[in-house]
């Protein structure tokens, strides 16, 4: 048999606590360390919108990119806005446009190192006005990139001005 005093407990304790009243905020505690610097974006962005002729030779013809340049000061380019050094290592997305007035049996690549990246080549297989490739790469400070167009003999080819003829995106990932 449950006495009155303990059956008092027992409900008691089966009740959810009533909220007290909030009490006086306290002091300001002091200011912790500061945390750490996340990373910056390190970019590239080049474009040439002026529709030059480009005489292609079979070995390769850098397309200059002058027209439209957004560049983090990790990433440099030449004087004649064909070849991009990055100085800070990591892993790139790296992505590349090329357009041109008319059809032809023309390809395109990414240089590195002046070694062709074989992962960024578009063949001459067929003729084609557009071209587009994107790219991880692991890059080390002082690496540099340019984009070419080549053919298996010399031939012009036209970029499609008034708007991006051609263009090369170079993003840093991660380390």
């Amino acid at each position: 048999m449950i006495s009155g005093i303990t059956l008092v407990v027992h409900i008691l304790t089966a009740l959810p606590a009533l909220p007290a009243p909030t009490g006086a905020t306290g002091p300001k505690g002091p200011t912790g360390p500061a945390g750490a610097t996340g990373p910056s974006l390190i970019s590239a962005y080049a474009a040439n919108t002026r529709g030059p002729k480009l005489q292609v030779a079979a070995g390769g013809t850098p397309i200059p990119l002058p027209d439209t340049q957004l560049l983090s000061p990790e990433i440099t380019v030449s004087p004649d806005n064909t070849v991009f050094t990055v100085s800070k290592s990591g892993i790139y997305l790296i992505t590349y446009h090329v357009n041109i007035t008319a059809a032809l049996k023309m390809g395109t690549r990414l240089m590195y190192n002046n070694v062709r990246m074989e992962d960024s080549v578009i063949a001459p297989l067929a003729s084609l006005s557009s071209f587009e490739c994107r790219i991880l790469r692991t890059l080390n400070a002082g690496d540099t990139l340019s984009l070419q167009m080549y053919t298996d003999t010399i031939g012009g080819a036209t970029l499609m001005g008034n708007g991006v003829g051609a263009s090369l995106s170079i993003i840093r990932l991660s380390d």
